[in-house]
């Protein structure tokens, strides 16, 4: 078994190589969500981003849930936003497209569900309205 630097896994029966089998390679970043199903890169994940709000009136308890893909950007595992999910927030901290490392995060295995992956689920990062 070879794995090639498409992240395909090629078999060699020491004739040929077959590479008709659909399969890739992704990296298991060492997390896991909310519910203890492991992450790797190219899953799809919801994350819920709990914060405080401040104003005139004091301050209140927001949330933002955020739709997107693991990546690995300069060393560091993170979400690349897709889209926004659901907001009680007048301003949230993270738009679409930016990518957001873990590390930023408060608690993000306990914060974060897996919904899908890109290679099976690209549906779920499609543009929807709240």
């Amino acid at each position: 078994m070879l794995i090639g630097s498409d992240g395909k896994v090629y078999f060699d029966d020491g004739v040929a190589t077959q590479n008709d089998l659909d399969i890739s390679v992704e990296q298991f970043i060492g997390m896991t969500d909310m519910h203890g199903n492991e992450i790797y890169v190219g899953d799809i994940v919801q994350y819920s981003d709990q914060f405080y709000e401040y104003s005139m009136g004091g301050v209140t308890d927001r949330e933002t849930g955020y739709i997107g893909s693991v990546v690995k950007n300069s060393g560091s595992f993170g979400i690349l936003i897709n889209r926004i999910s659901y907001t009680d927030a007048h301003n949230d901290r993270y738009h679409a497209k930016d990518f957001v490392p873990f590390c930023e995060f408060d608690d993000p295995e306990s914060d974060m569900a897996l919904k899908g992956n890109v290679h099976e689920n690209p549906e779920l990062l499609e543009d929807k309205t709240l």
